[in-house]
């Protein structure tokens, strides 16, 4: 959530990209200027918990999301830098101000819907992908797959008509 983020002063990557390109002049090609739907994309840096040895496997980045989410909701915001370090392999996001009122990423969503829940808005964001074509899973499958599993499926487009209407 942008709160939390401003709490910890977690810049946009973009905003890193565009200080150290005044060093490093190659990297204001990195640019993301072709992206169809914006500009300012959700991510910033990556991190690993301290206490995680190479922070590559699924324990370290468990225990890395985890630890994040405590701290977030406990607001111990001033132990940031003494909890995560970077570079690591949890790559942190940063919702947009407004949420899907100004940005309908599923970053945003994945807030929003978290709001509306009523807990801490950190949260995880994955993709399901079709083992398959290597793209993302189809809303038939993954509506199989939930109902395959006794799991809800809720839809972006829901989410944010929903949170629209109520905030």
């Amino acid at each position: 959530h942008a709160d939390f983020c401003d709490a910890i002063h977690l810049p946009f990557m973009v905003d890193i990209m565009k200080a150290a390109s005044e060093k490093f002049p190659e990297l204001a090609e990195l640019a993301p200027t072709d992206i169809p739907y914006d500009e300012r994309s959700s991510f910033s840096i990556w991190t690993n918990h301290r206490k995680s040895f190479t922070g590559v496997t699924d324990h370290d980045r468990a225990m890395t999301i985890s630890e994040m989410a405590l701290m977030m909701k406990d607001e111990r915001f001033d132990e940031f830098g003494a909890t995560f370090r970077s570079p690591g392999h949890v790559c942190l996001l940063r919702g947009a101000d407004g949420l899907v009122k100004n940005r309908r990423g599923h970053t945003e969503i994945g807030l929003a819907l978290c709001e509306m829940a009523g807990v801490t808005p950190v949260c995880v964001v994955c993709e399901m992908m079709d083992g398959e074509t290597g793209q993302a899973t189809s809303i038939a499958d993954a509506r199989k797959y939930a109902e395959d599993n006794g799991l809800v499926l809720l839809r972006g487009e829901d989410i944010i008509n929903k949170y629209l209407e109520e905030y």
